[in-house]
């Protein structure tokens, strides 16, 4: 698990090695981490990859925490998924227009960067598929660590 600066560098905050990852080792090792804090020290935001087990065991560990999905690891999901359909220059143009999408700082310009990347897409059904079925459902998690989630 890694912490954020104010400046945006991460910092490793603990290891942990564990033989699955399941419900009942996320709790473990989420209620281990909960004792490195003393309230009010406890984190207002933490990032994630989607997994289902992770989602839950916070939820109950660090129930007034914000929990949101990590844009860098969503964005590699995006490059894995959809590279294959574009050109480089062209991919290149794409991957900025959804960096702009993730980090649009209201609801306006978020739907005004979504309308921009679905005109892109339209003649690359594959990758809109992919986003619009696997990250556009989760766009209230999608959220940059220091910024409120406008994506509703």
């Amino acid at each position: 698990m890694v912490g954020q600066t104010a400046t945006g560098h991460t910092f490793s905050l603990v290891f942990c090695y564990m033989k699955r990852e399941n419900d009942d080792k996320y709790i473990w090792a989420l209620q281990e981490l909960k004792m490195l804090f003393q309230p009010p020290r406890i984190p207002k935001v933490i990032l994630t990859y989607r997994e289902q087990a992770l989602k839950m065991a916070i939820e109950l560990v660090f129930p007034s925490s914000i929990h949101n999905y990590c844009t860098w690891h969503i964005s590699k999901n995006l490059i894995q998924n959809c590279r294959k359909y574009f050109q480089e220059d062209y991919w290149k143009d794409y991957q900025t227009s959804w960096s702009l999408l993730v980090s649009s700082k209201s609801t306006d310009e978020y739907e005004k960067n979504l309308e921009k990347i679905k005109e892109k897409s339209k003649d690359y059904s594959g990758a809109w598929a992919y986003i619009s079925n696997n990250l556009l459902p989760f766009k209230k998690s999608l959220s940059l660590l220091g910024k409120a989630s406008i994506l509703t």
